[in-house]
């Protein structure tokens, strides 16, 4: 479903049908398929998350003399902790 809008209502016509002009046309919409207007306040502009960045790559033996600290990641488990099934097929 698209929602237009908001339209000024122009009349009703029978039970719970209404009556809009848009576009230079009339068109009747069922009560149950509207849905009152409200406005909302402008959200505020997004500000970037990052607002320069690069990429470049570095031999492994470079890292302290450039300076790069790199962190090891802490494993909770290793391959020999892997249990292999006795029902396993290759």
């Amino acid at each position: 479903m698209k929602y237009q809008g908001p339209y000024k209502i122009d009349g009703v016509a029978q039970n719970n049908n209404y009556i809009f002009t848009i576009r230079n046309g009339k068109r009747t919409y069922l009560a149950n398929i509207l849905k009152k207007y409200e406005e909302r306040e402008p959200s505020p502009p997004l500000q970037p998350v990052v607002e320069n960045a690069c990429t470049g790559f570095v031999r492994h033996e470079e890292y302290e003399e450039i300076g790069i600290i790199m962190l090891e990641p802490k494993r909770k488990e290793y391959p020999k902790d892997v249990t292999i099934s006795e029902n396993s097929t290759p």
